[in-house]
């Protein structure tokens, strides 16, 4: 199973590999340049349903609270979270998956804390690349997303 990408103060950012509870391997490192601080006075997770599983693991390994929008495709599949992890569900209904819609317009309700923020924006790929830009509105840069497409829709007729 893989888990998530984590912040690691001295090594960056660390994307492993775990087989029955136990570290086997990395798959991505990053310098510690572009790993994001514990010291940052926000966190924000903006999801599909295929991102929920690192952003369960990354509220965990921060401790702290941590904002989630989590696009599903309906009520009954919430993902457990830690407690800690303050939880915005978007059930899709019979909107297509993969569109950045939903989540963008949830942006609007956002409140972004004093200090310096961190983002992560995980779900299909455009929607990832059209949502980290939007989140240039709360002054965030490219620096300050971890922006990961885990599938790619097929057609884009429909954009």
């Amino acid at each position: 199973m893989v888990d998530a990408v984590l912040p690691r103060p001295r090594s960056g950012l660390d994307l492993g590999i775990e087989r029955q509870g136990r570290r086997r391997g990395h798959l991505l490192r990053a310098p510690a340049a572009r790993s994001p601080s514990r010291a940052r006075t926000g966190w924000l997770a903006l999801t599909d349903e295929s991102g929920l599983p690192a952003v369960a693991a990354v509220a965990e390994v921060l401790a702290r609270e941590i904002t989630v929008i989590a696009e599903i495709a309906s009520h009954d599949e919430h993902y457990p979270l830690p407690p800690h992890a303050c939880v915005r569900w978007l059930p899709r209904g019979d909107r297509p998956a993969g569109f950045a819609d939903l989540l963008a317009g949830s942006l609007d309700d956002v409140q972004p804390r004093k200090g310096t923020g961190y983002a992560y924006v995980l779900g299909e790929s455009r929607a990832v690349v059209t949502l980290r830009d939007e989140l240039s509105r709360f002054g965030l840069t490219r620096q300050d997303v971890y922006a990961k497409g885990y599938w790619n829709l097929n057609s884009r007729s429909a954009r």
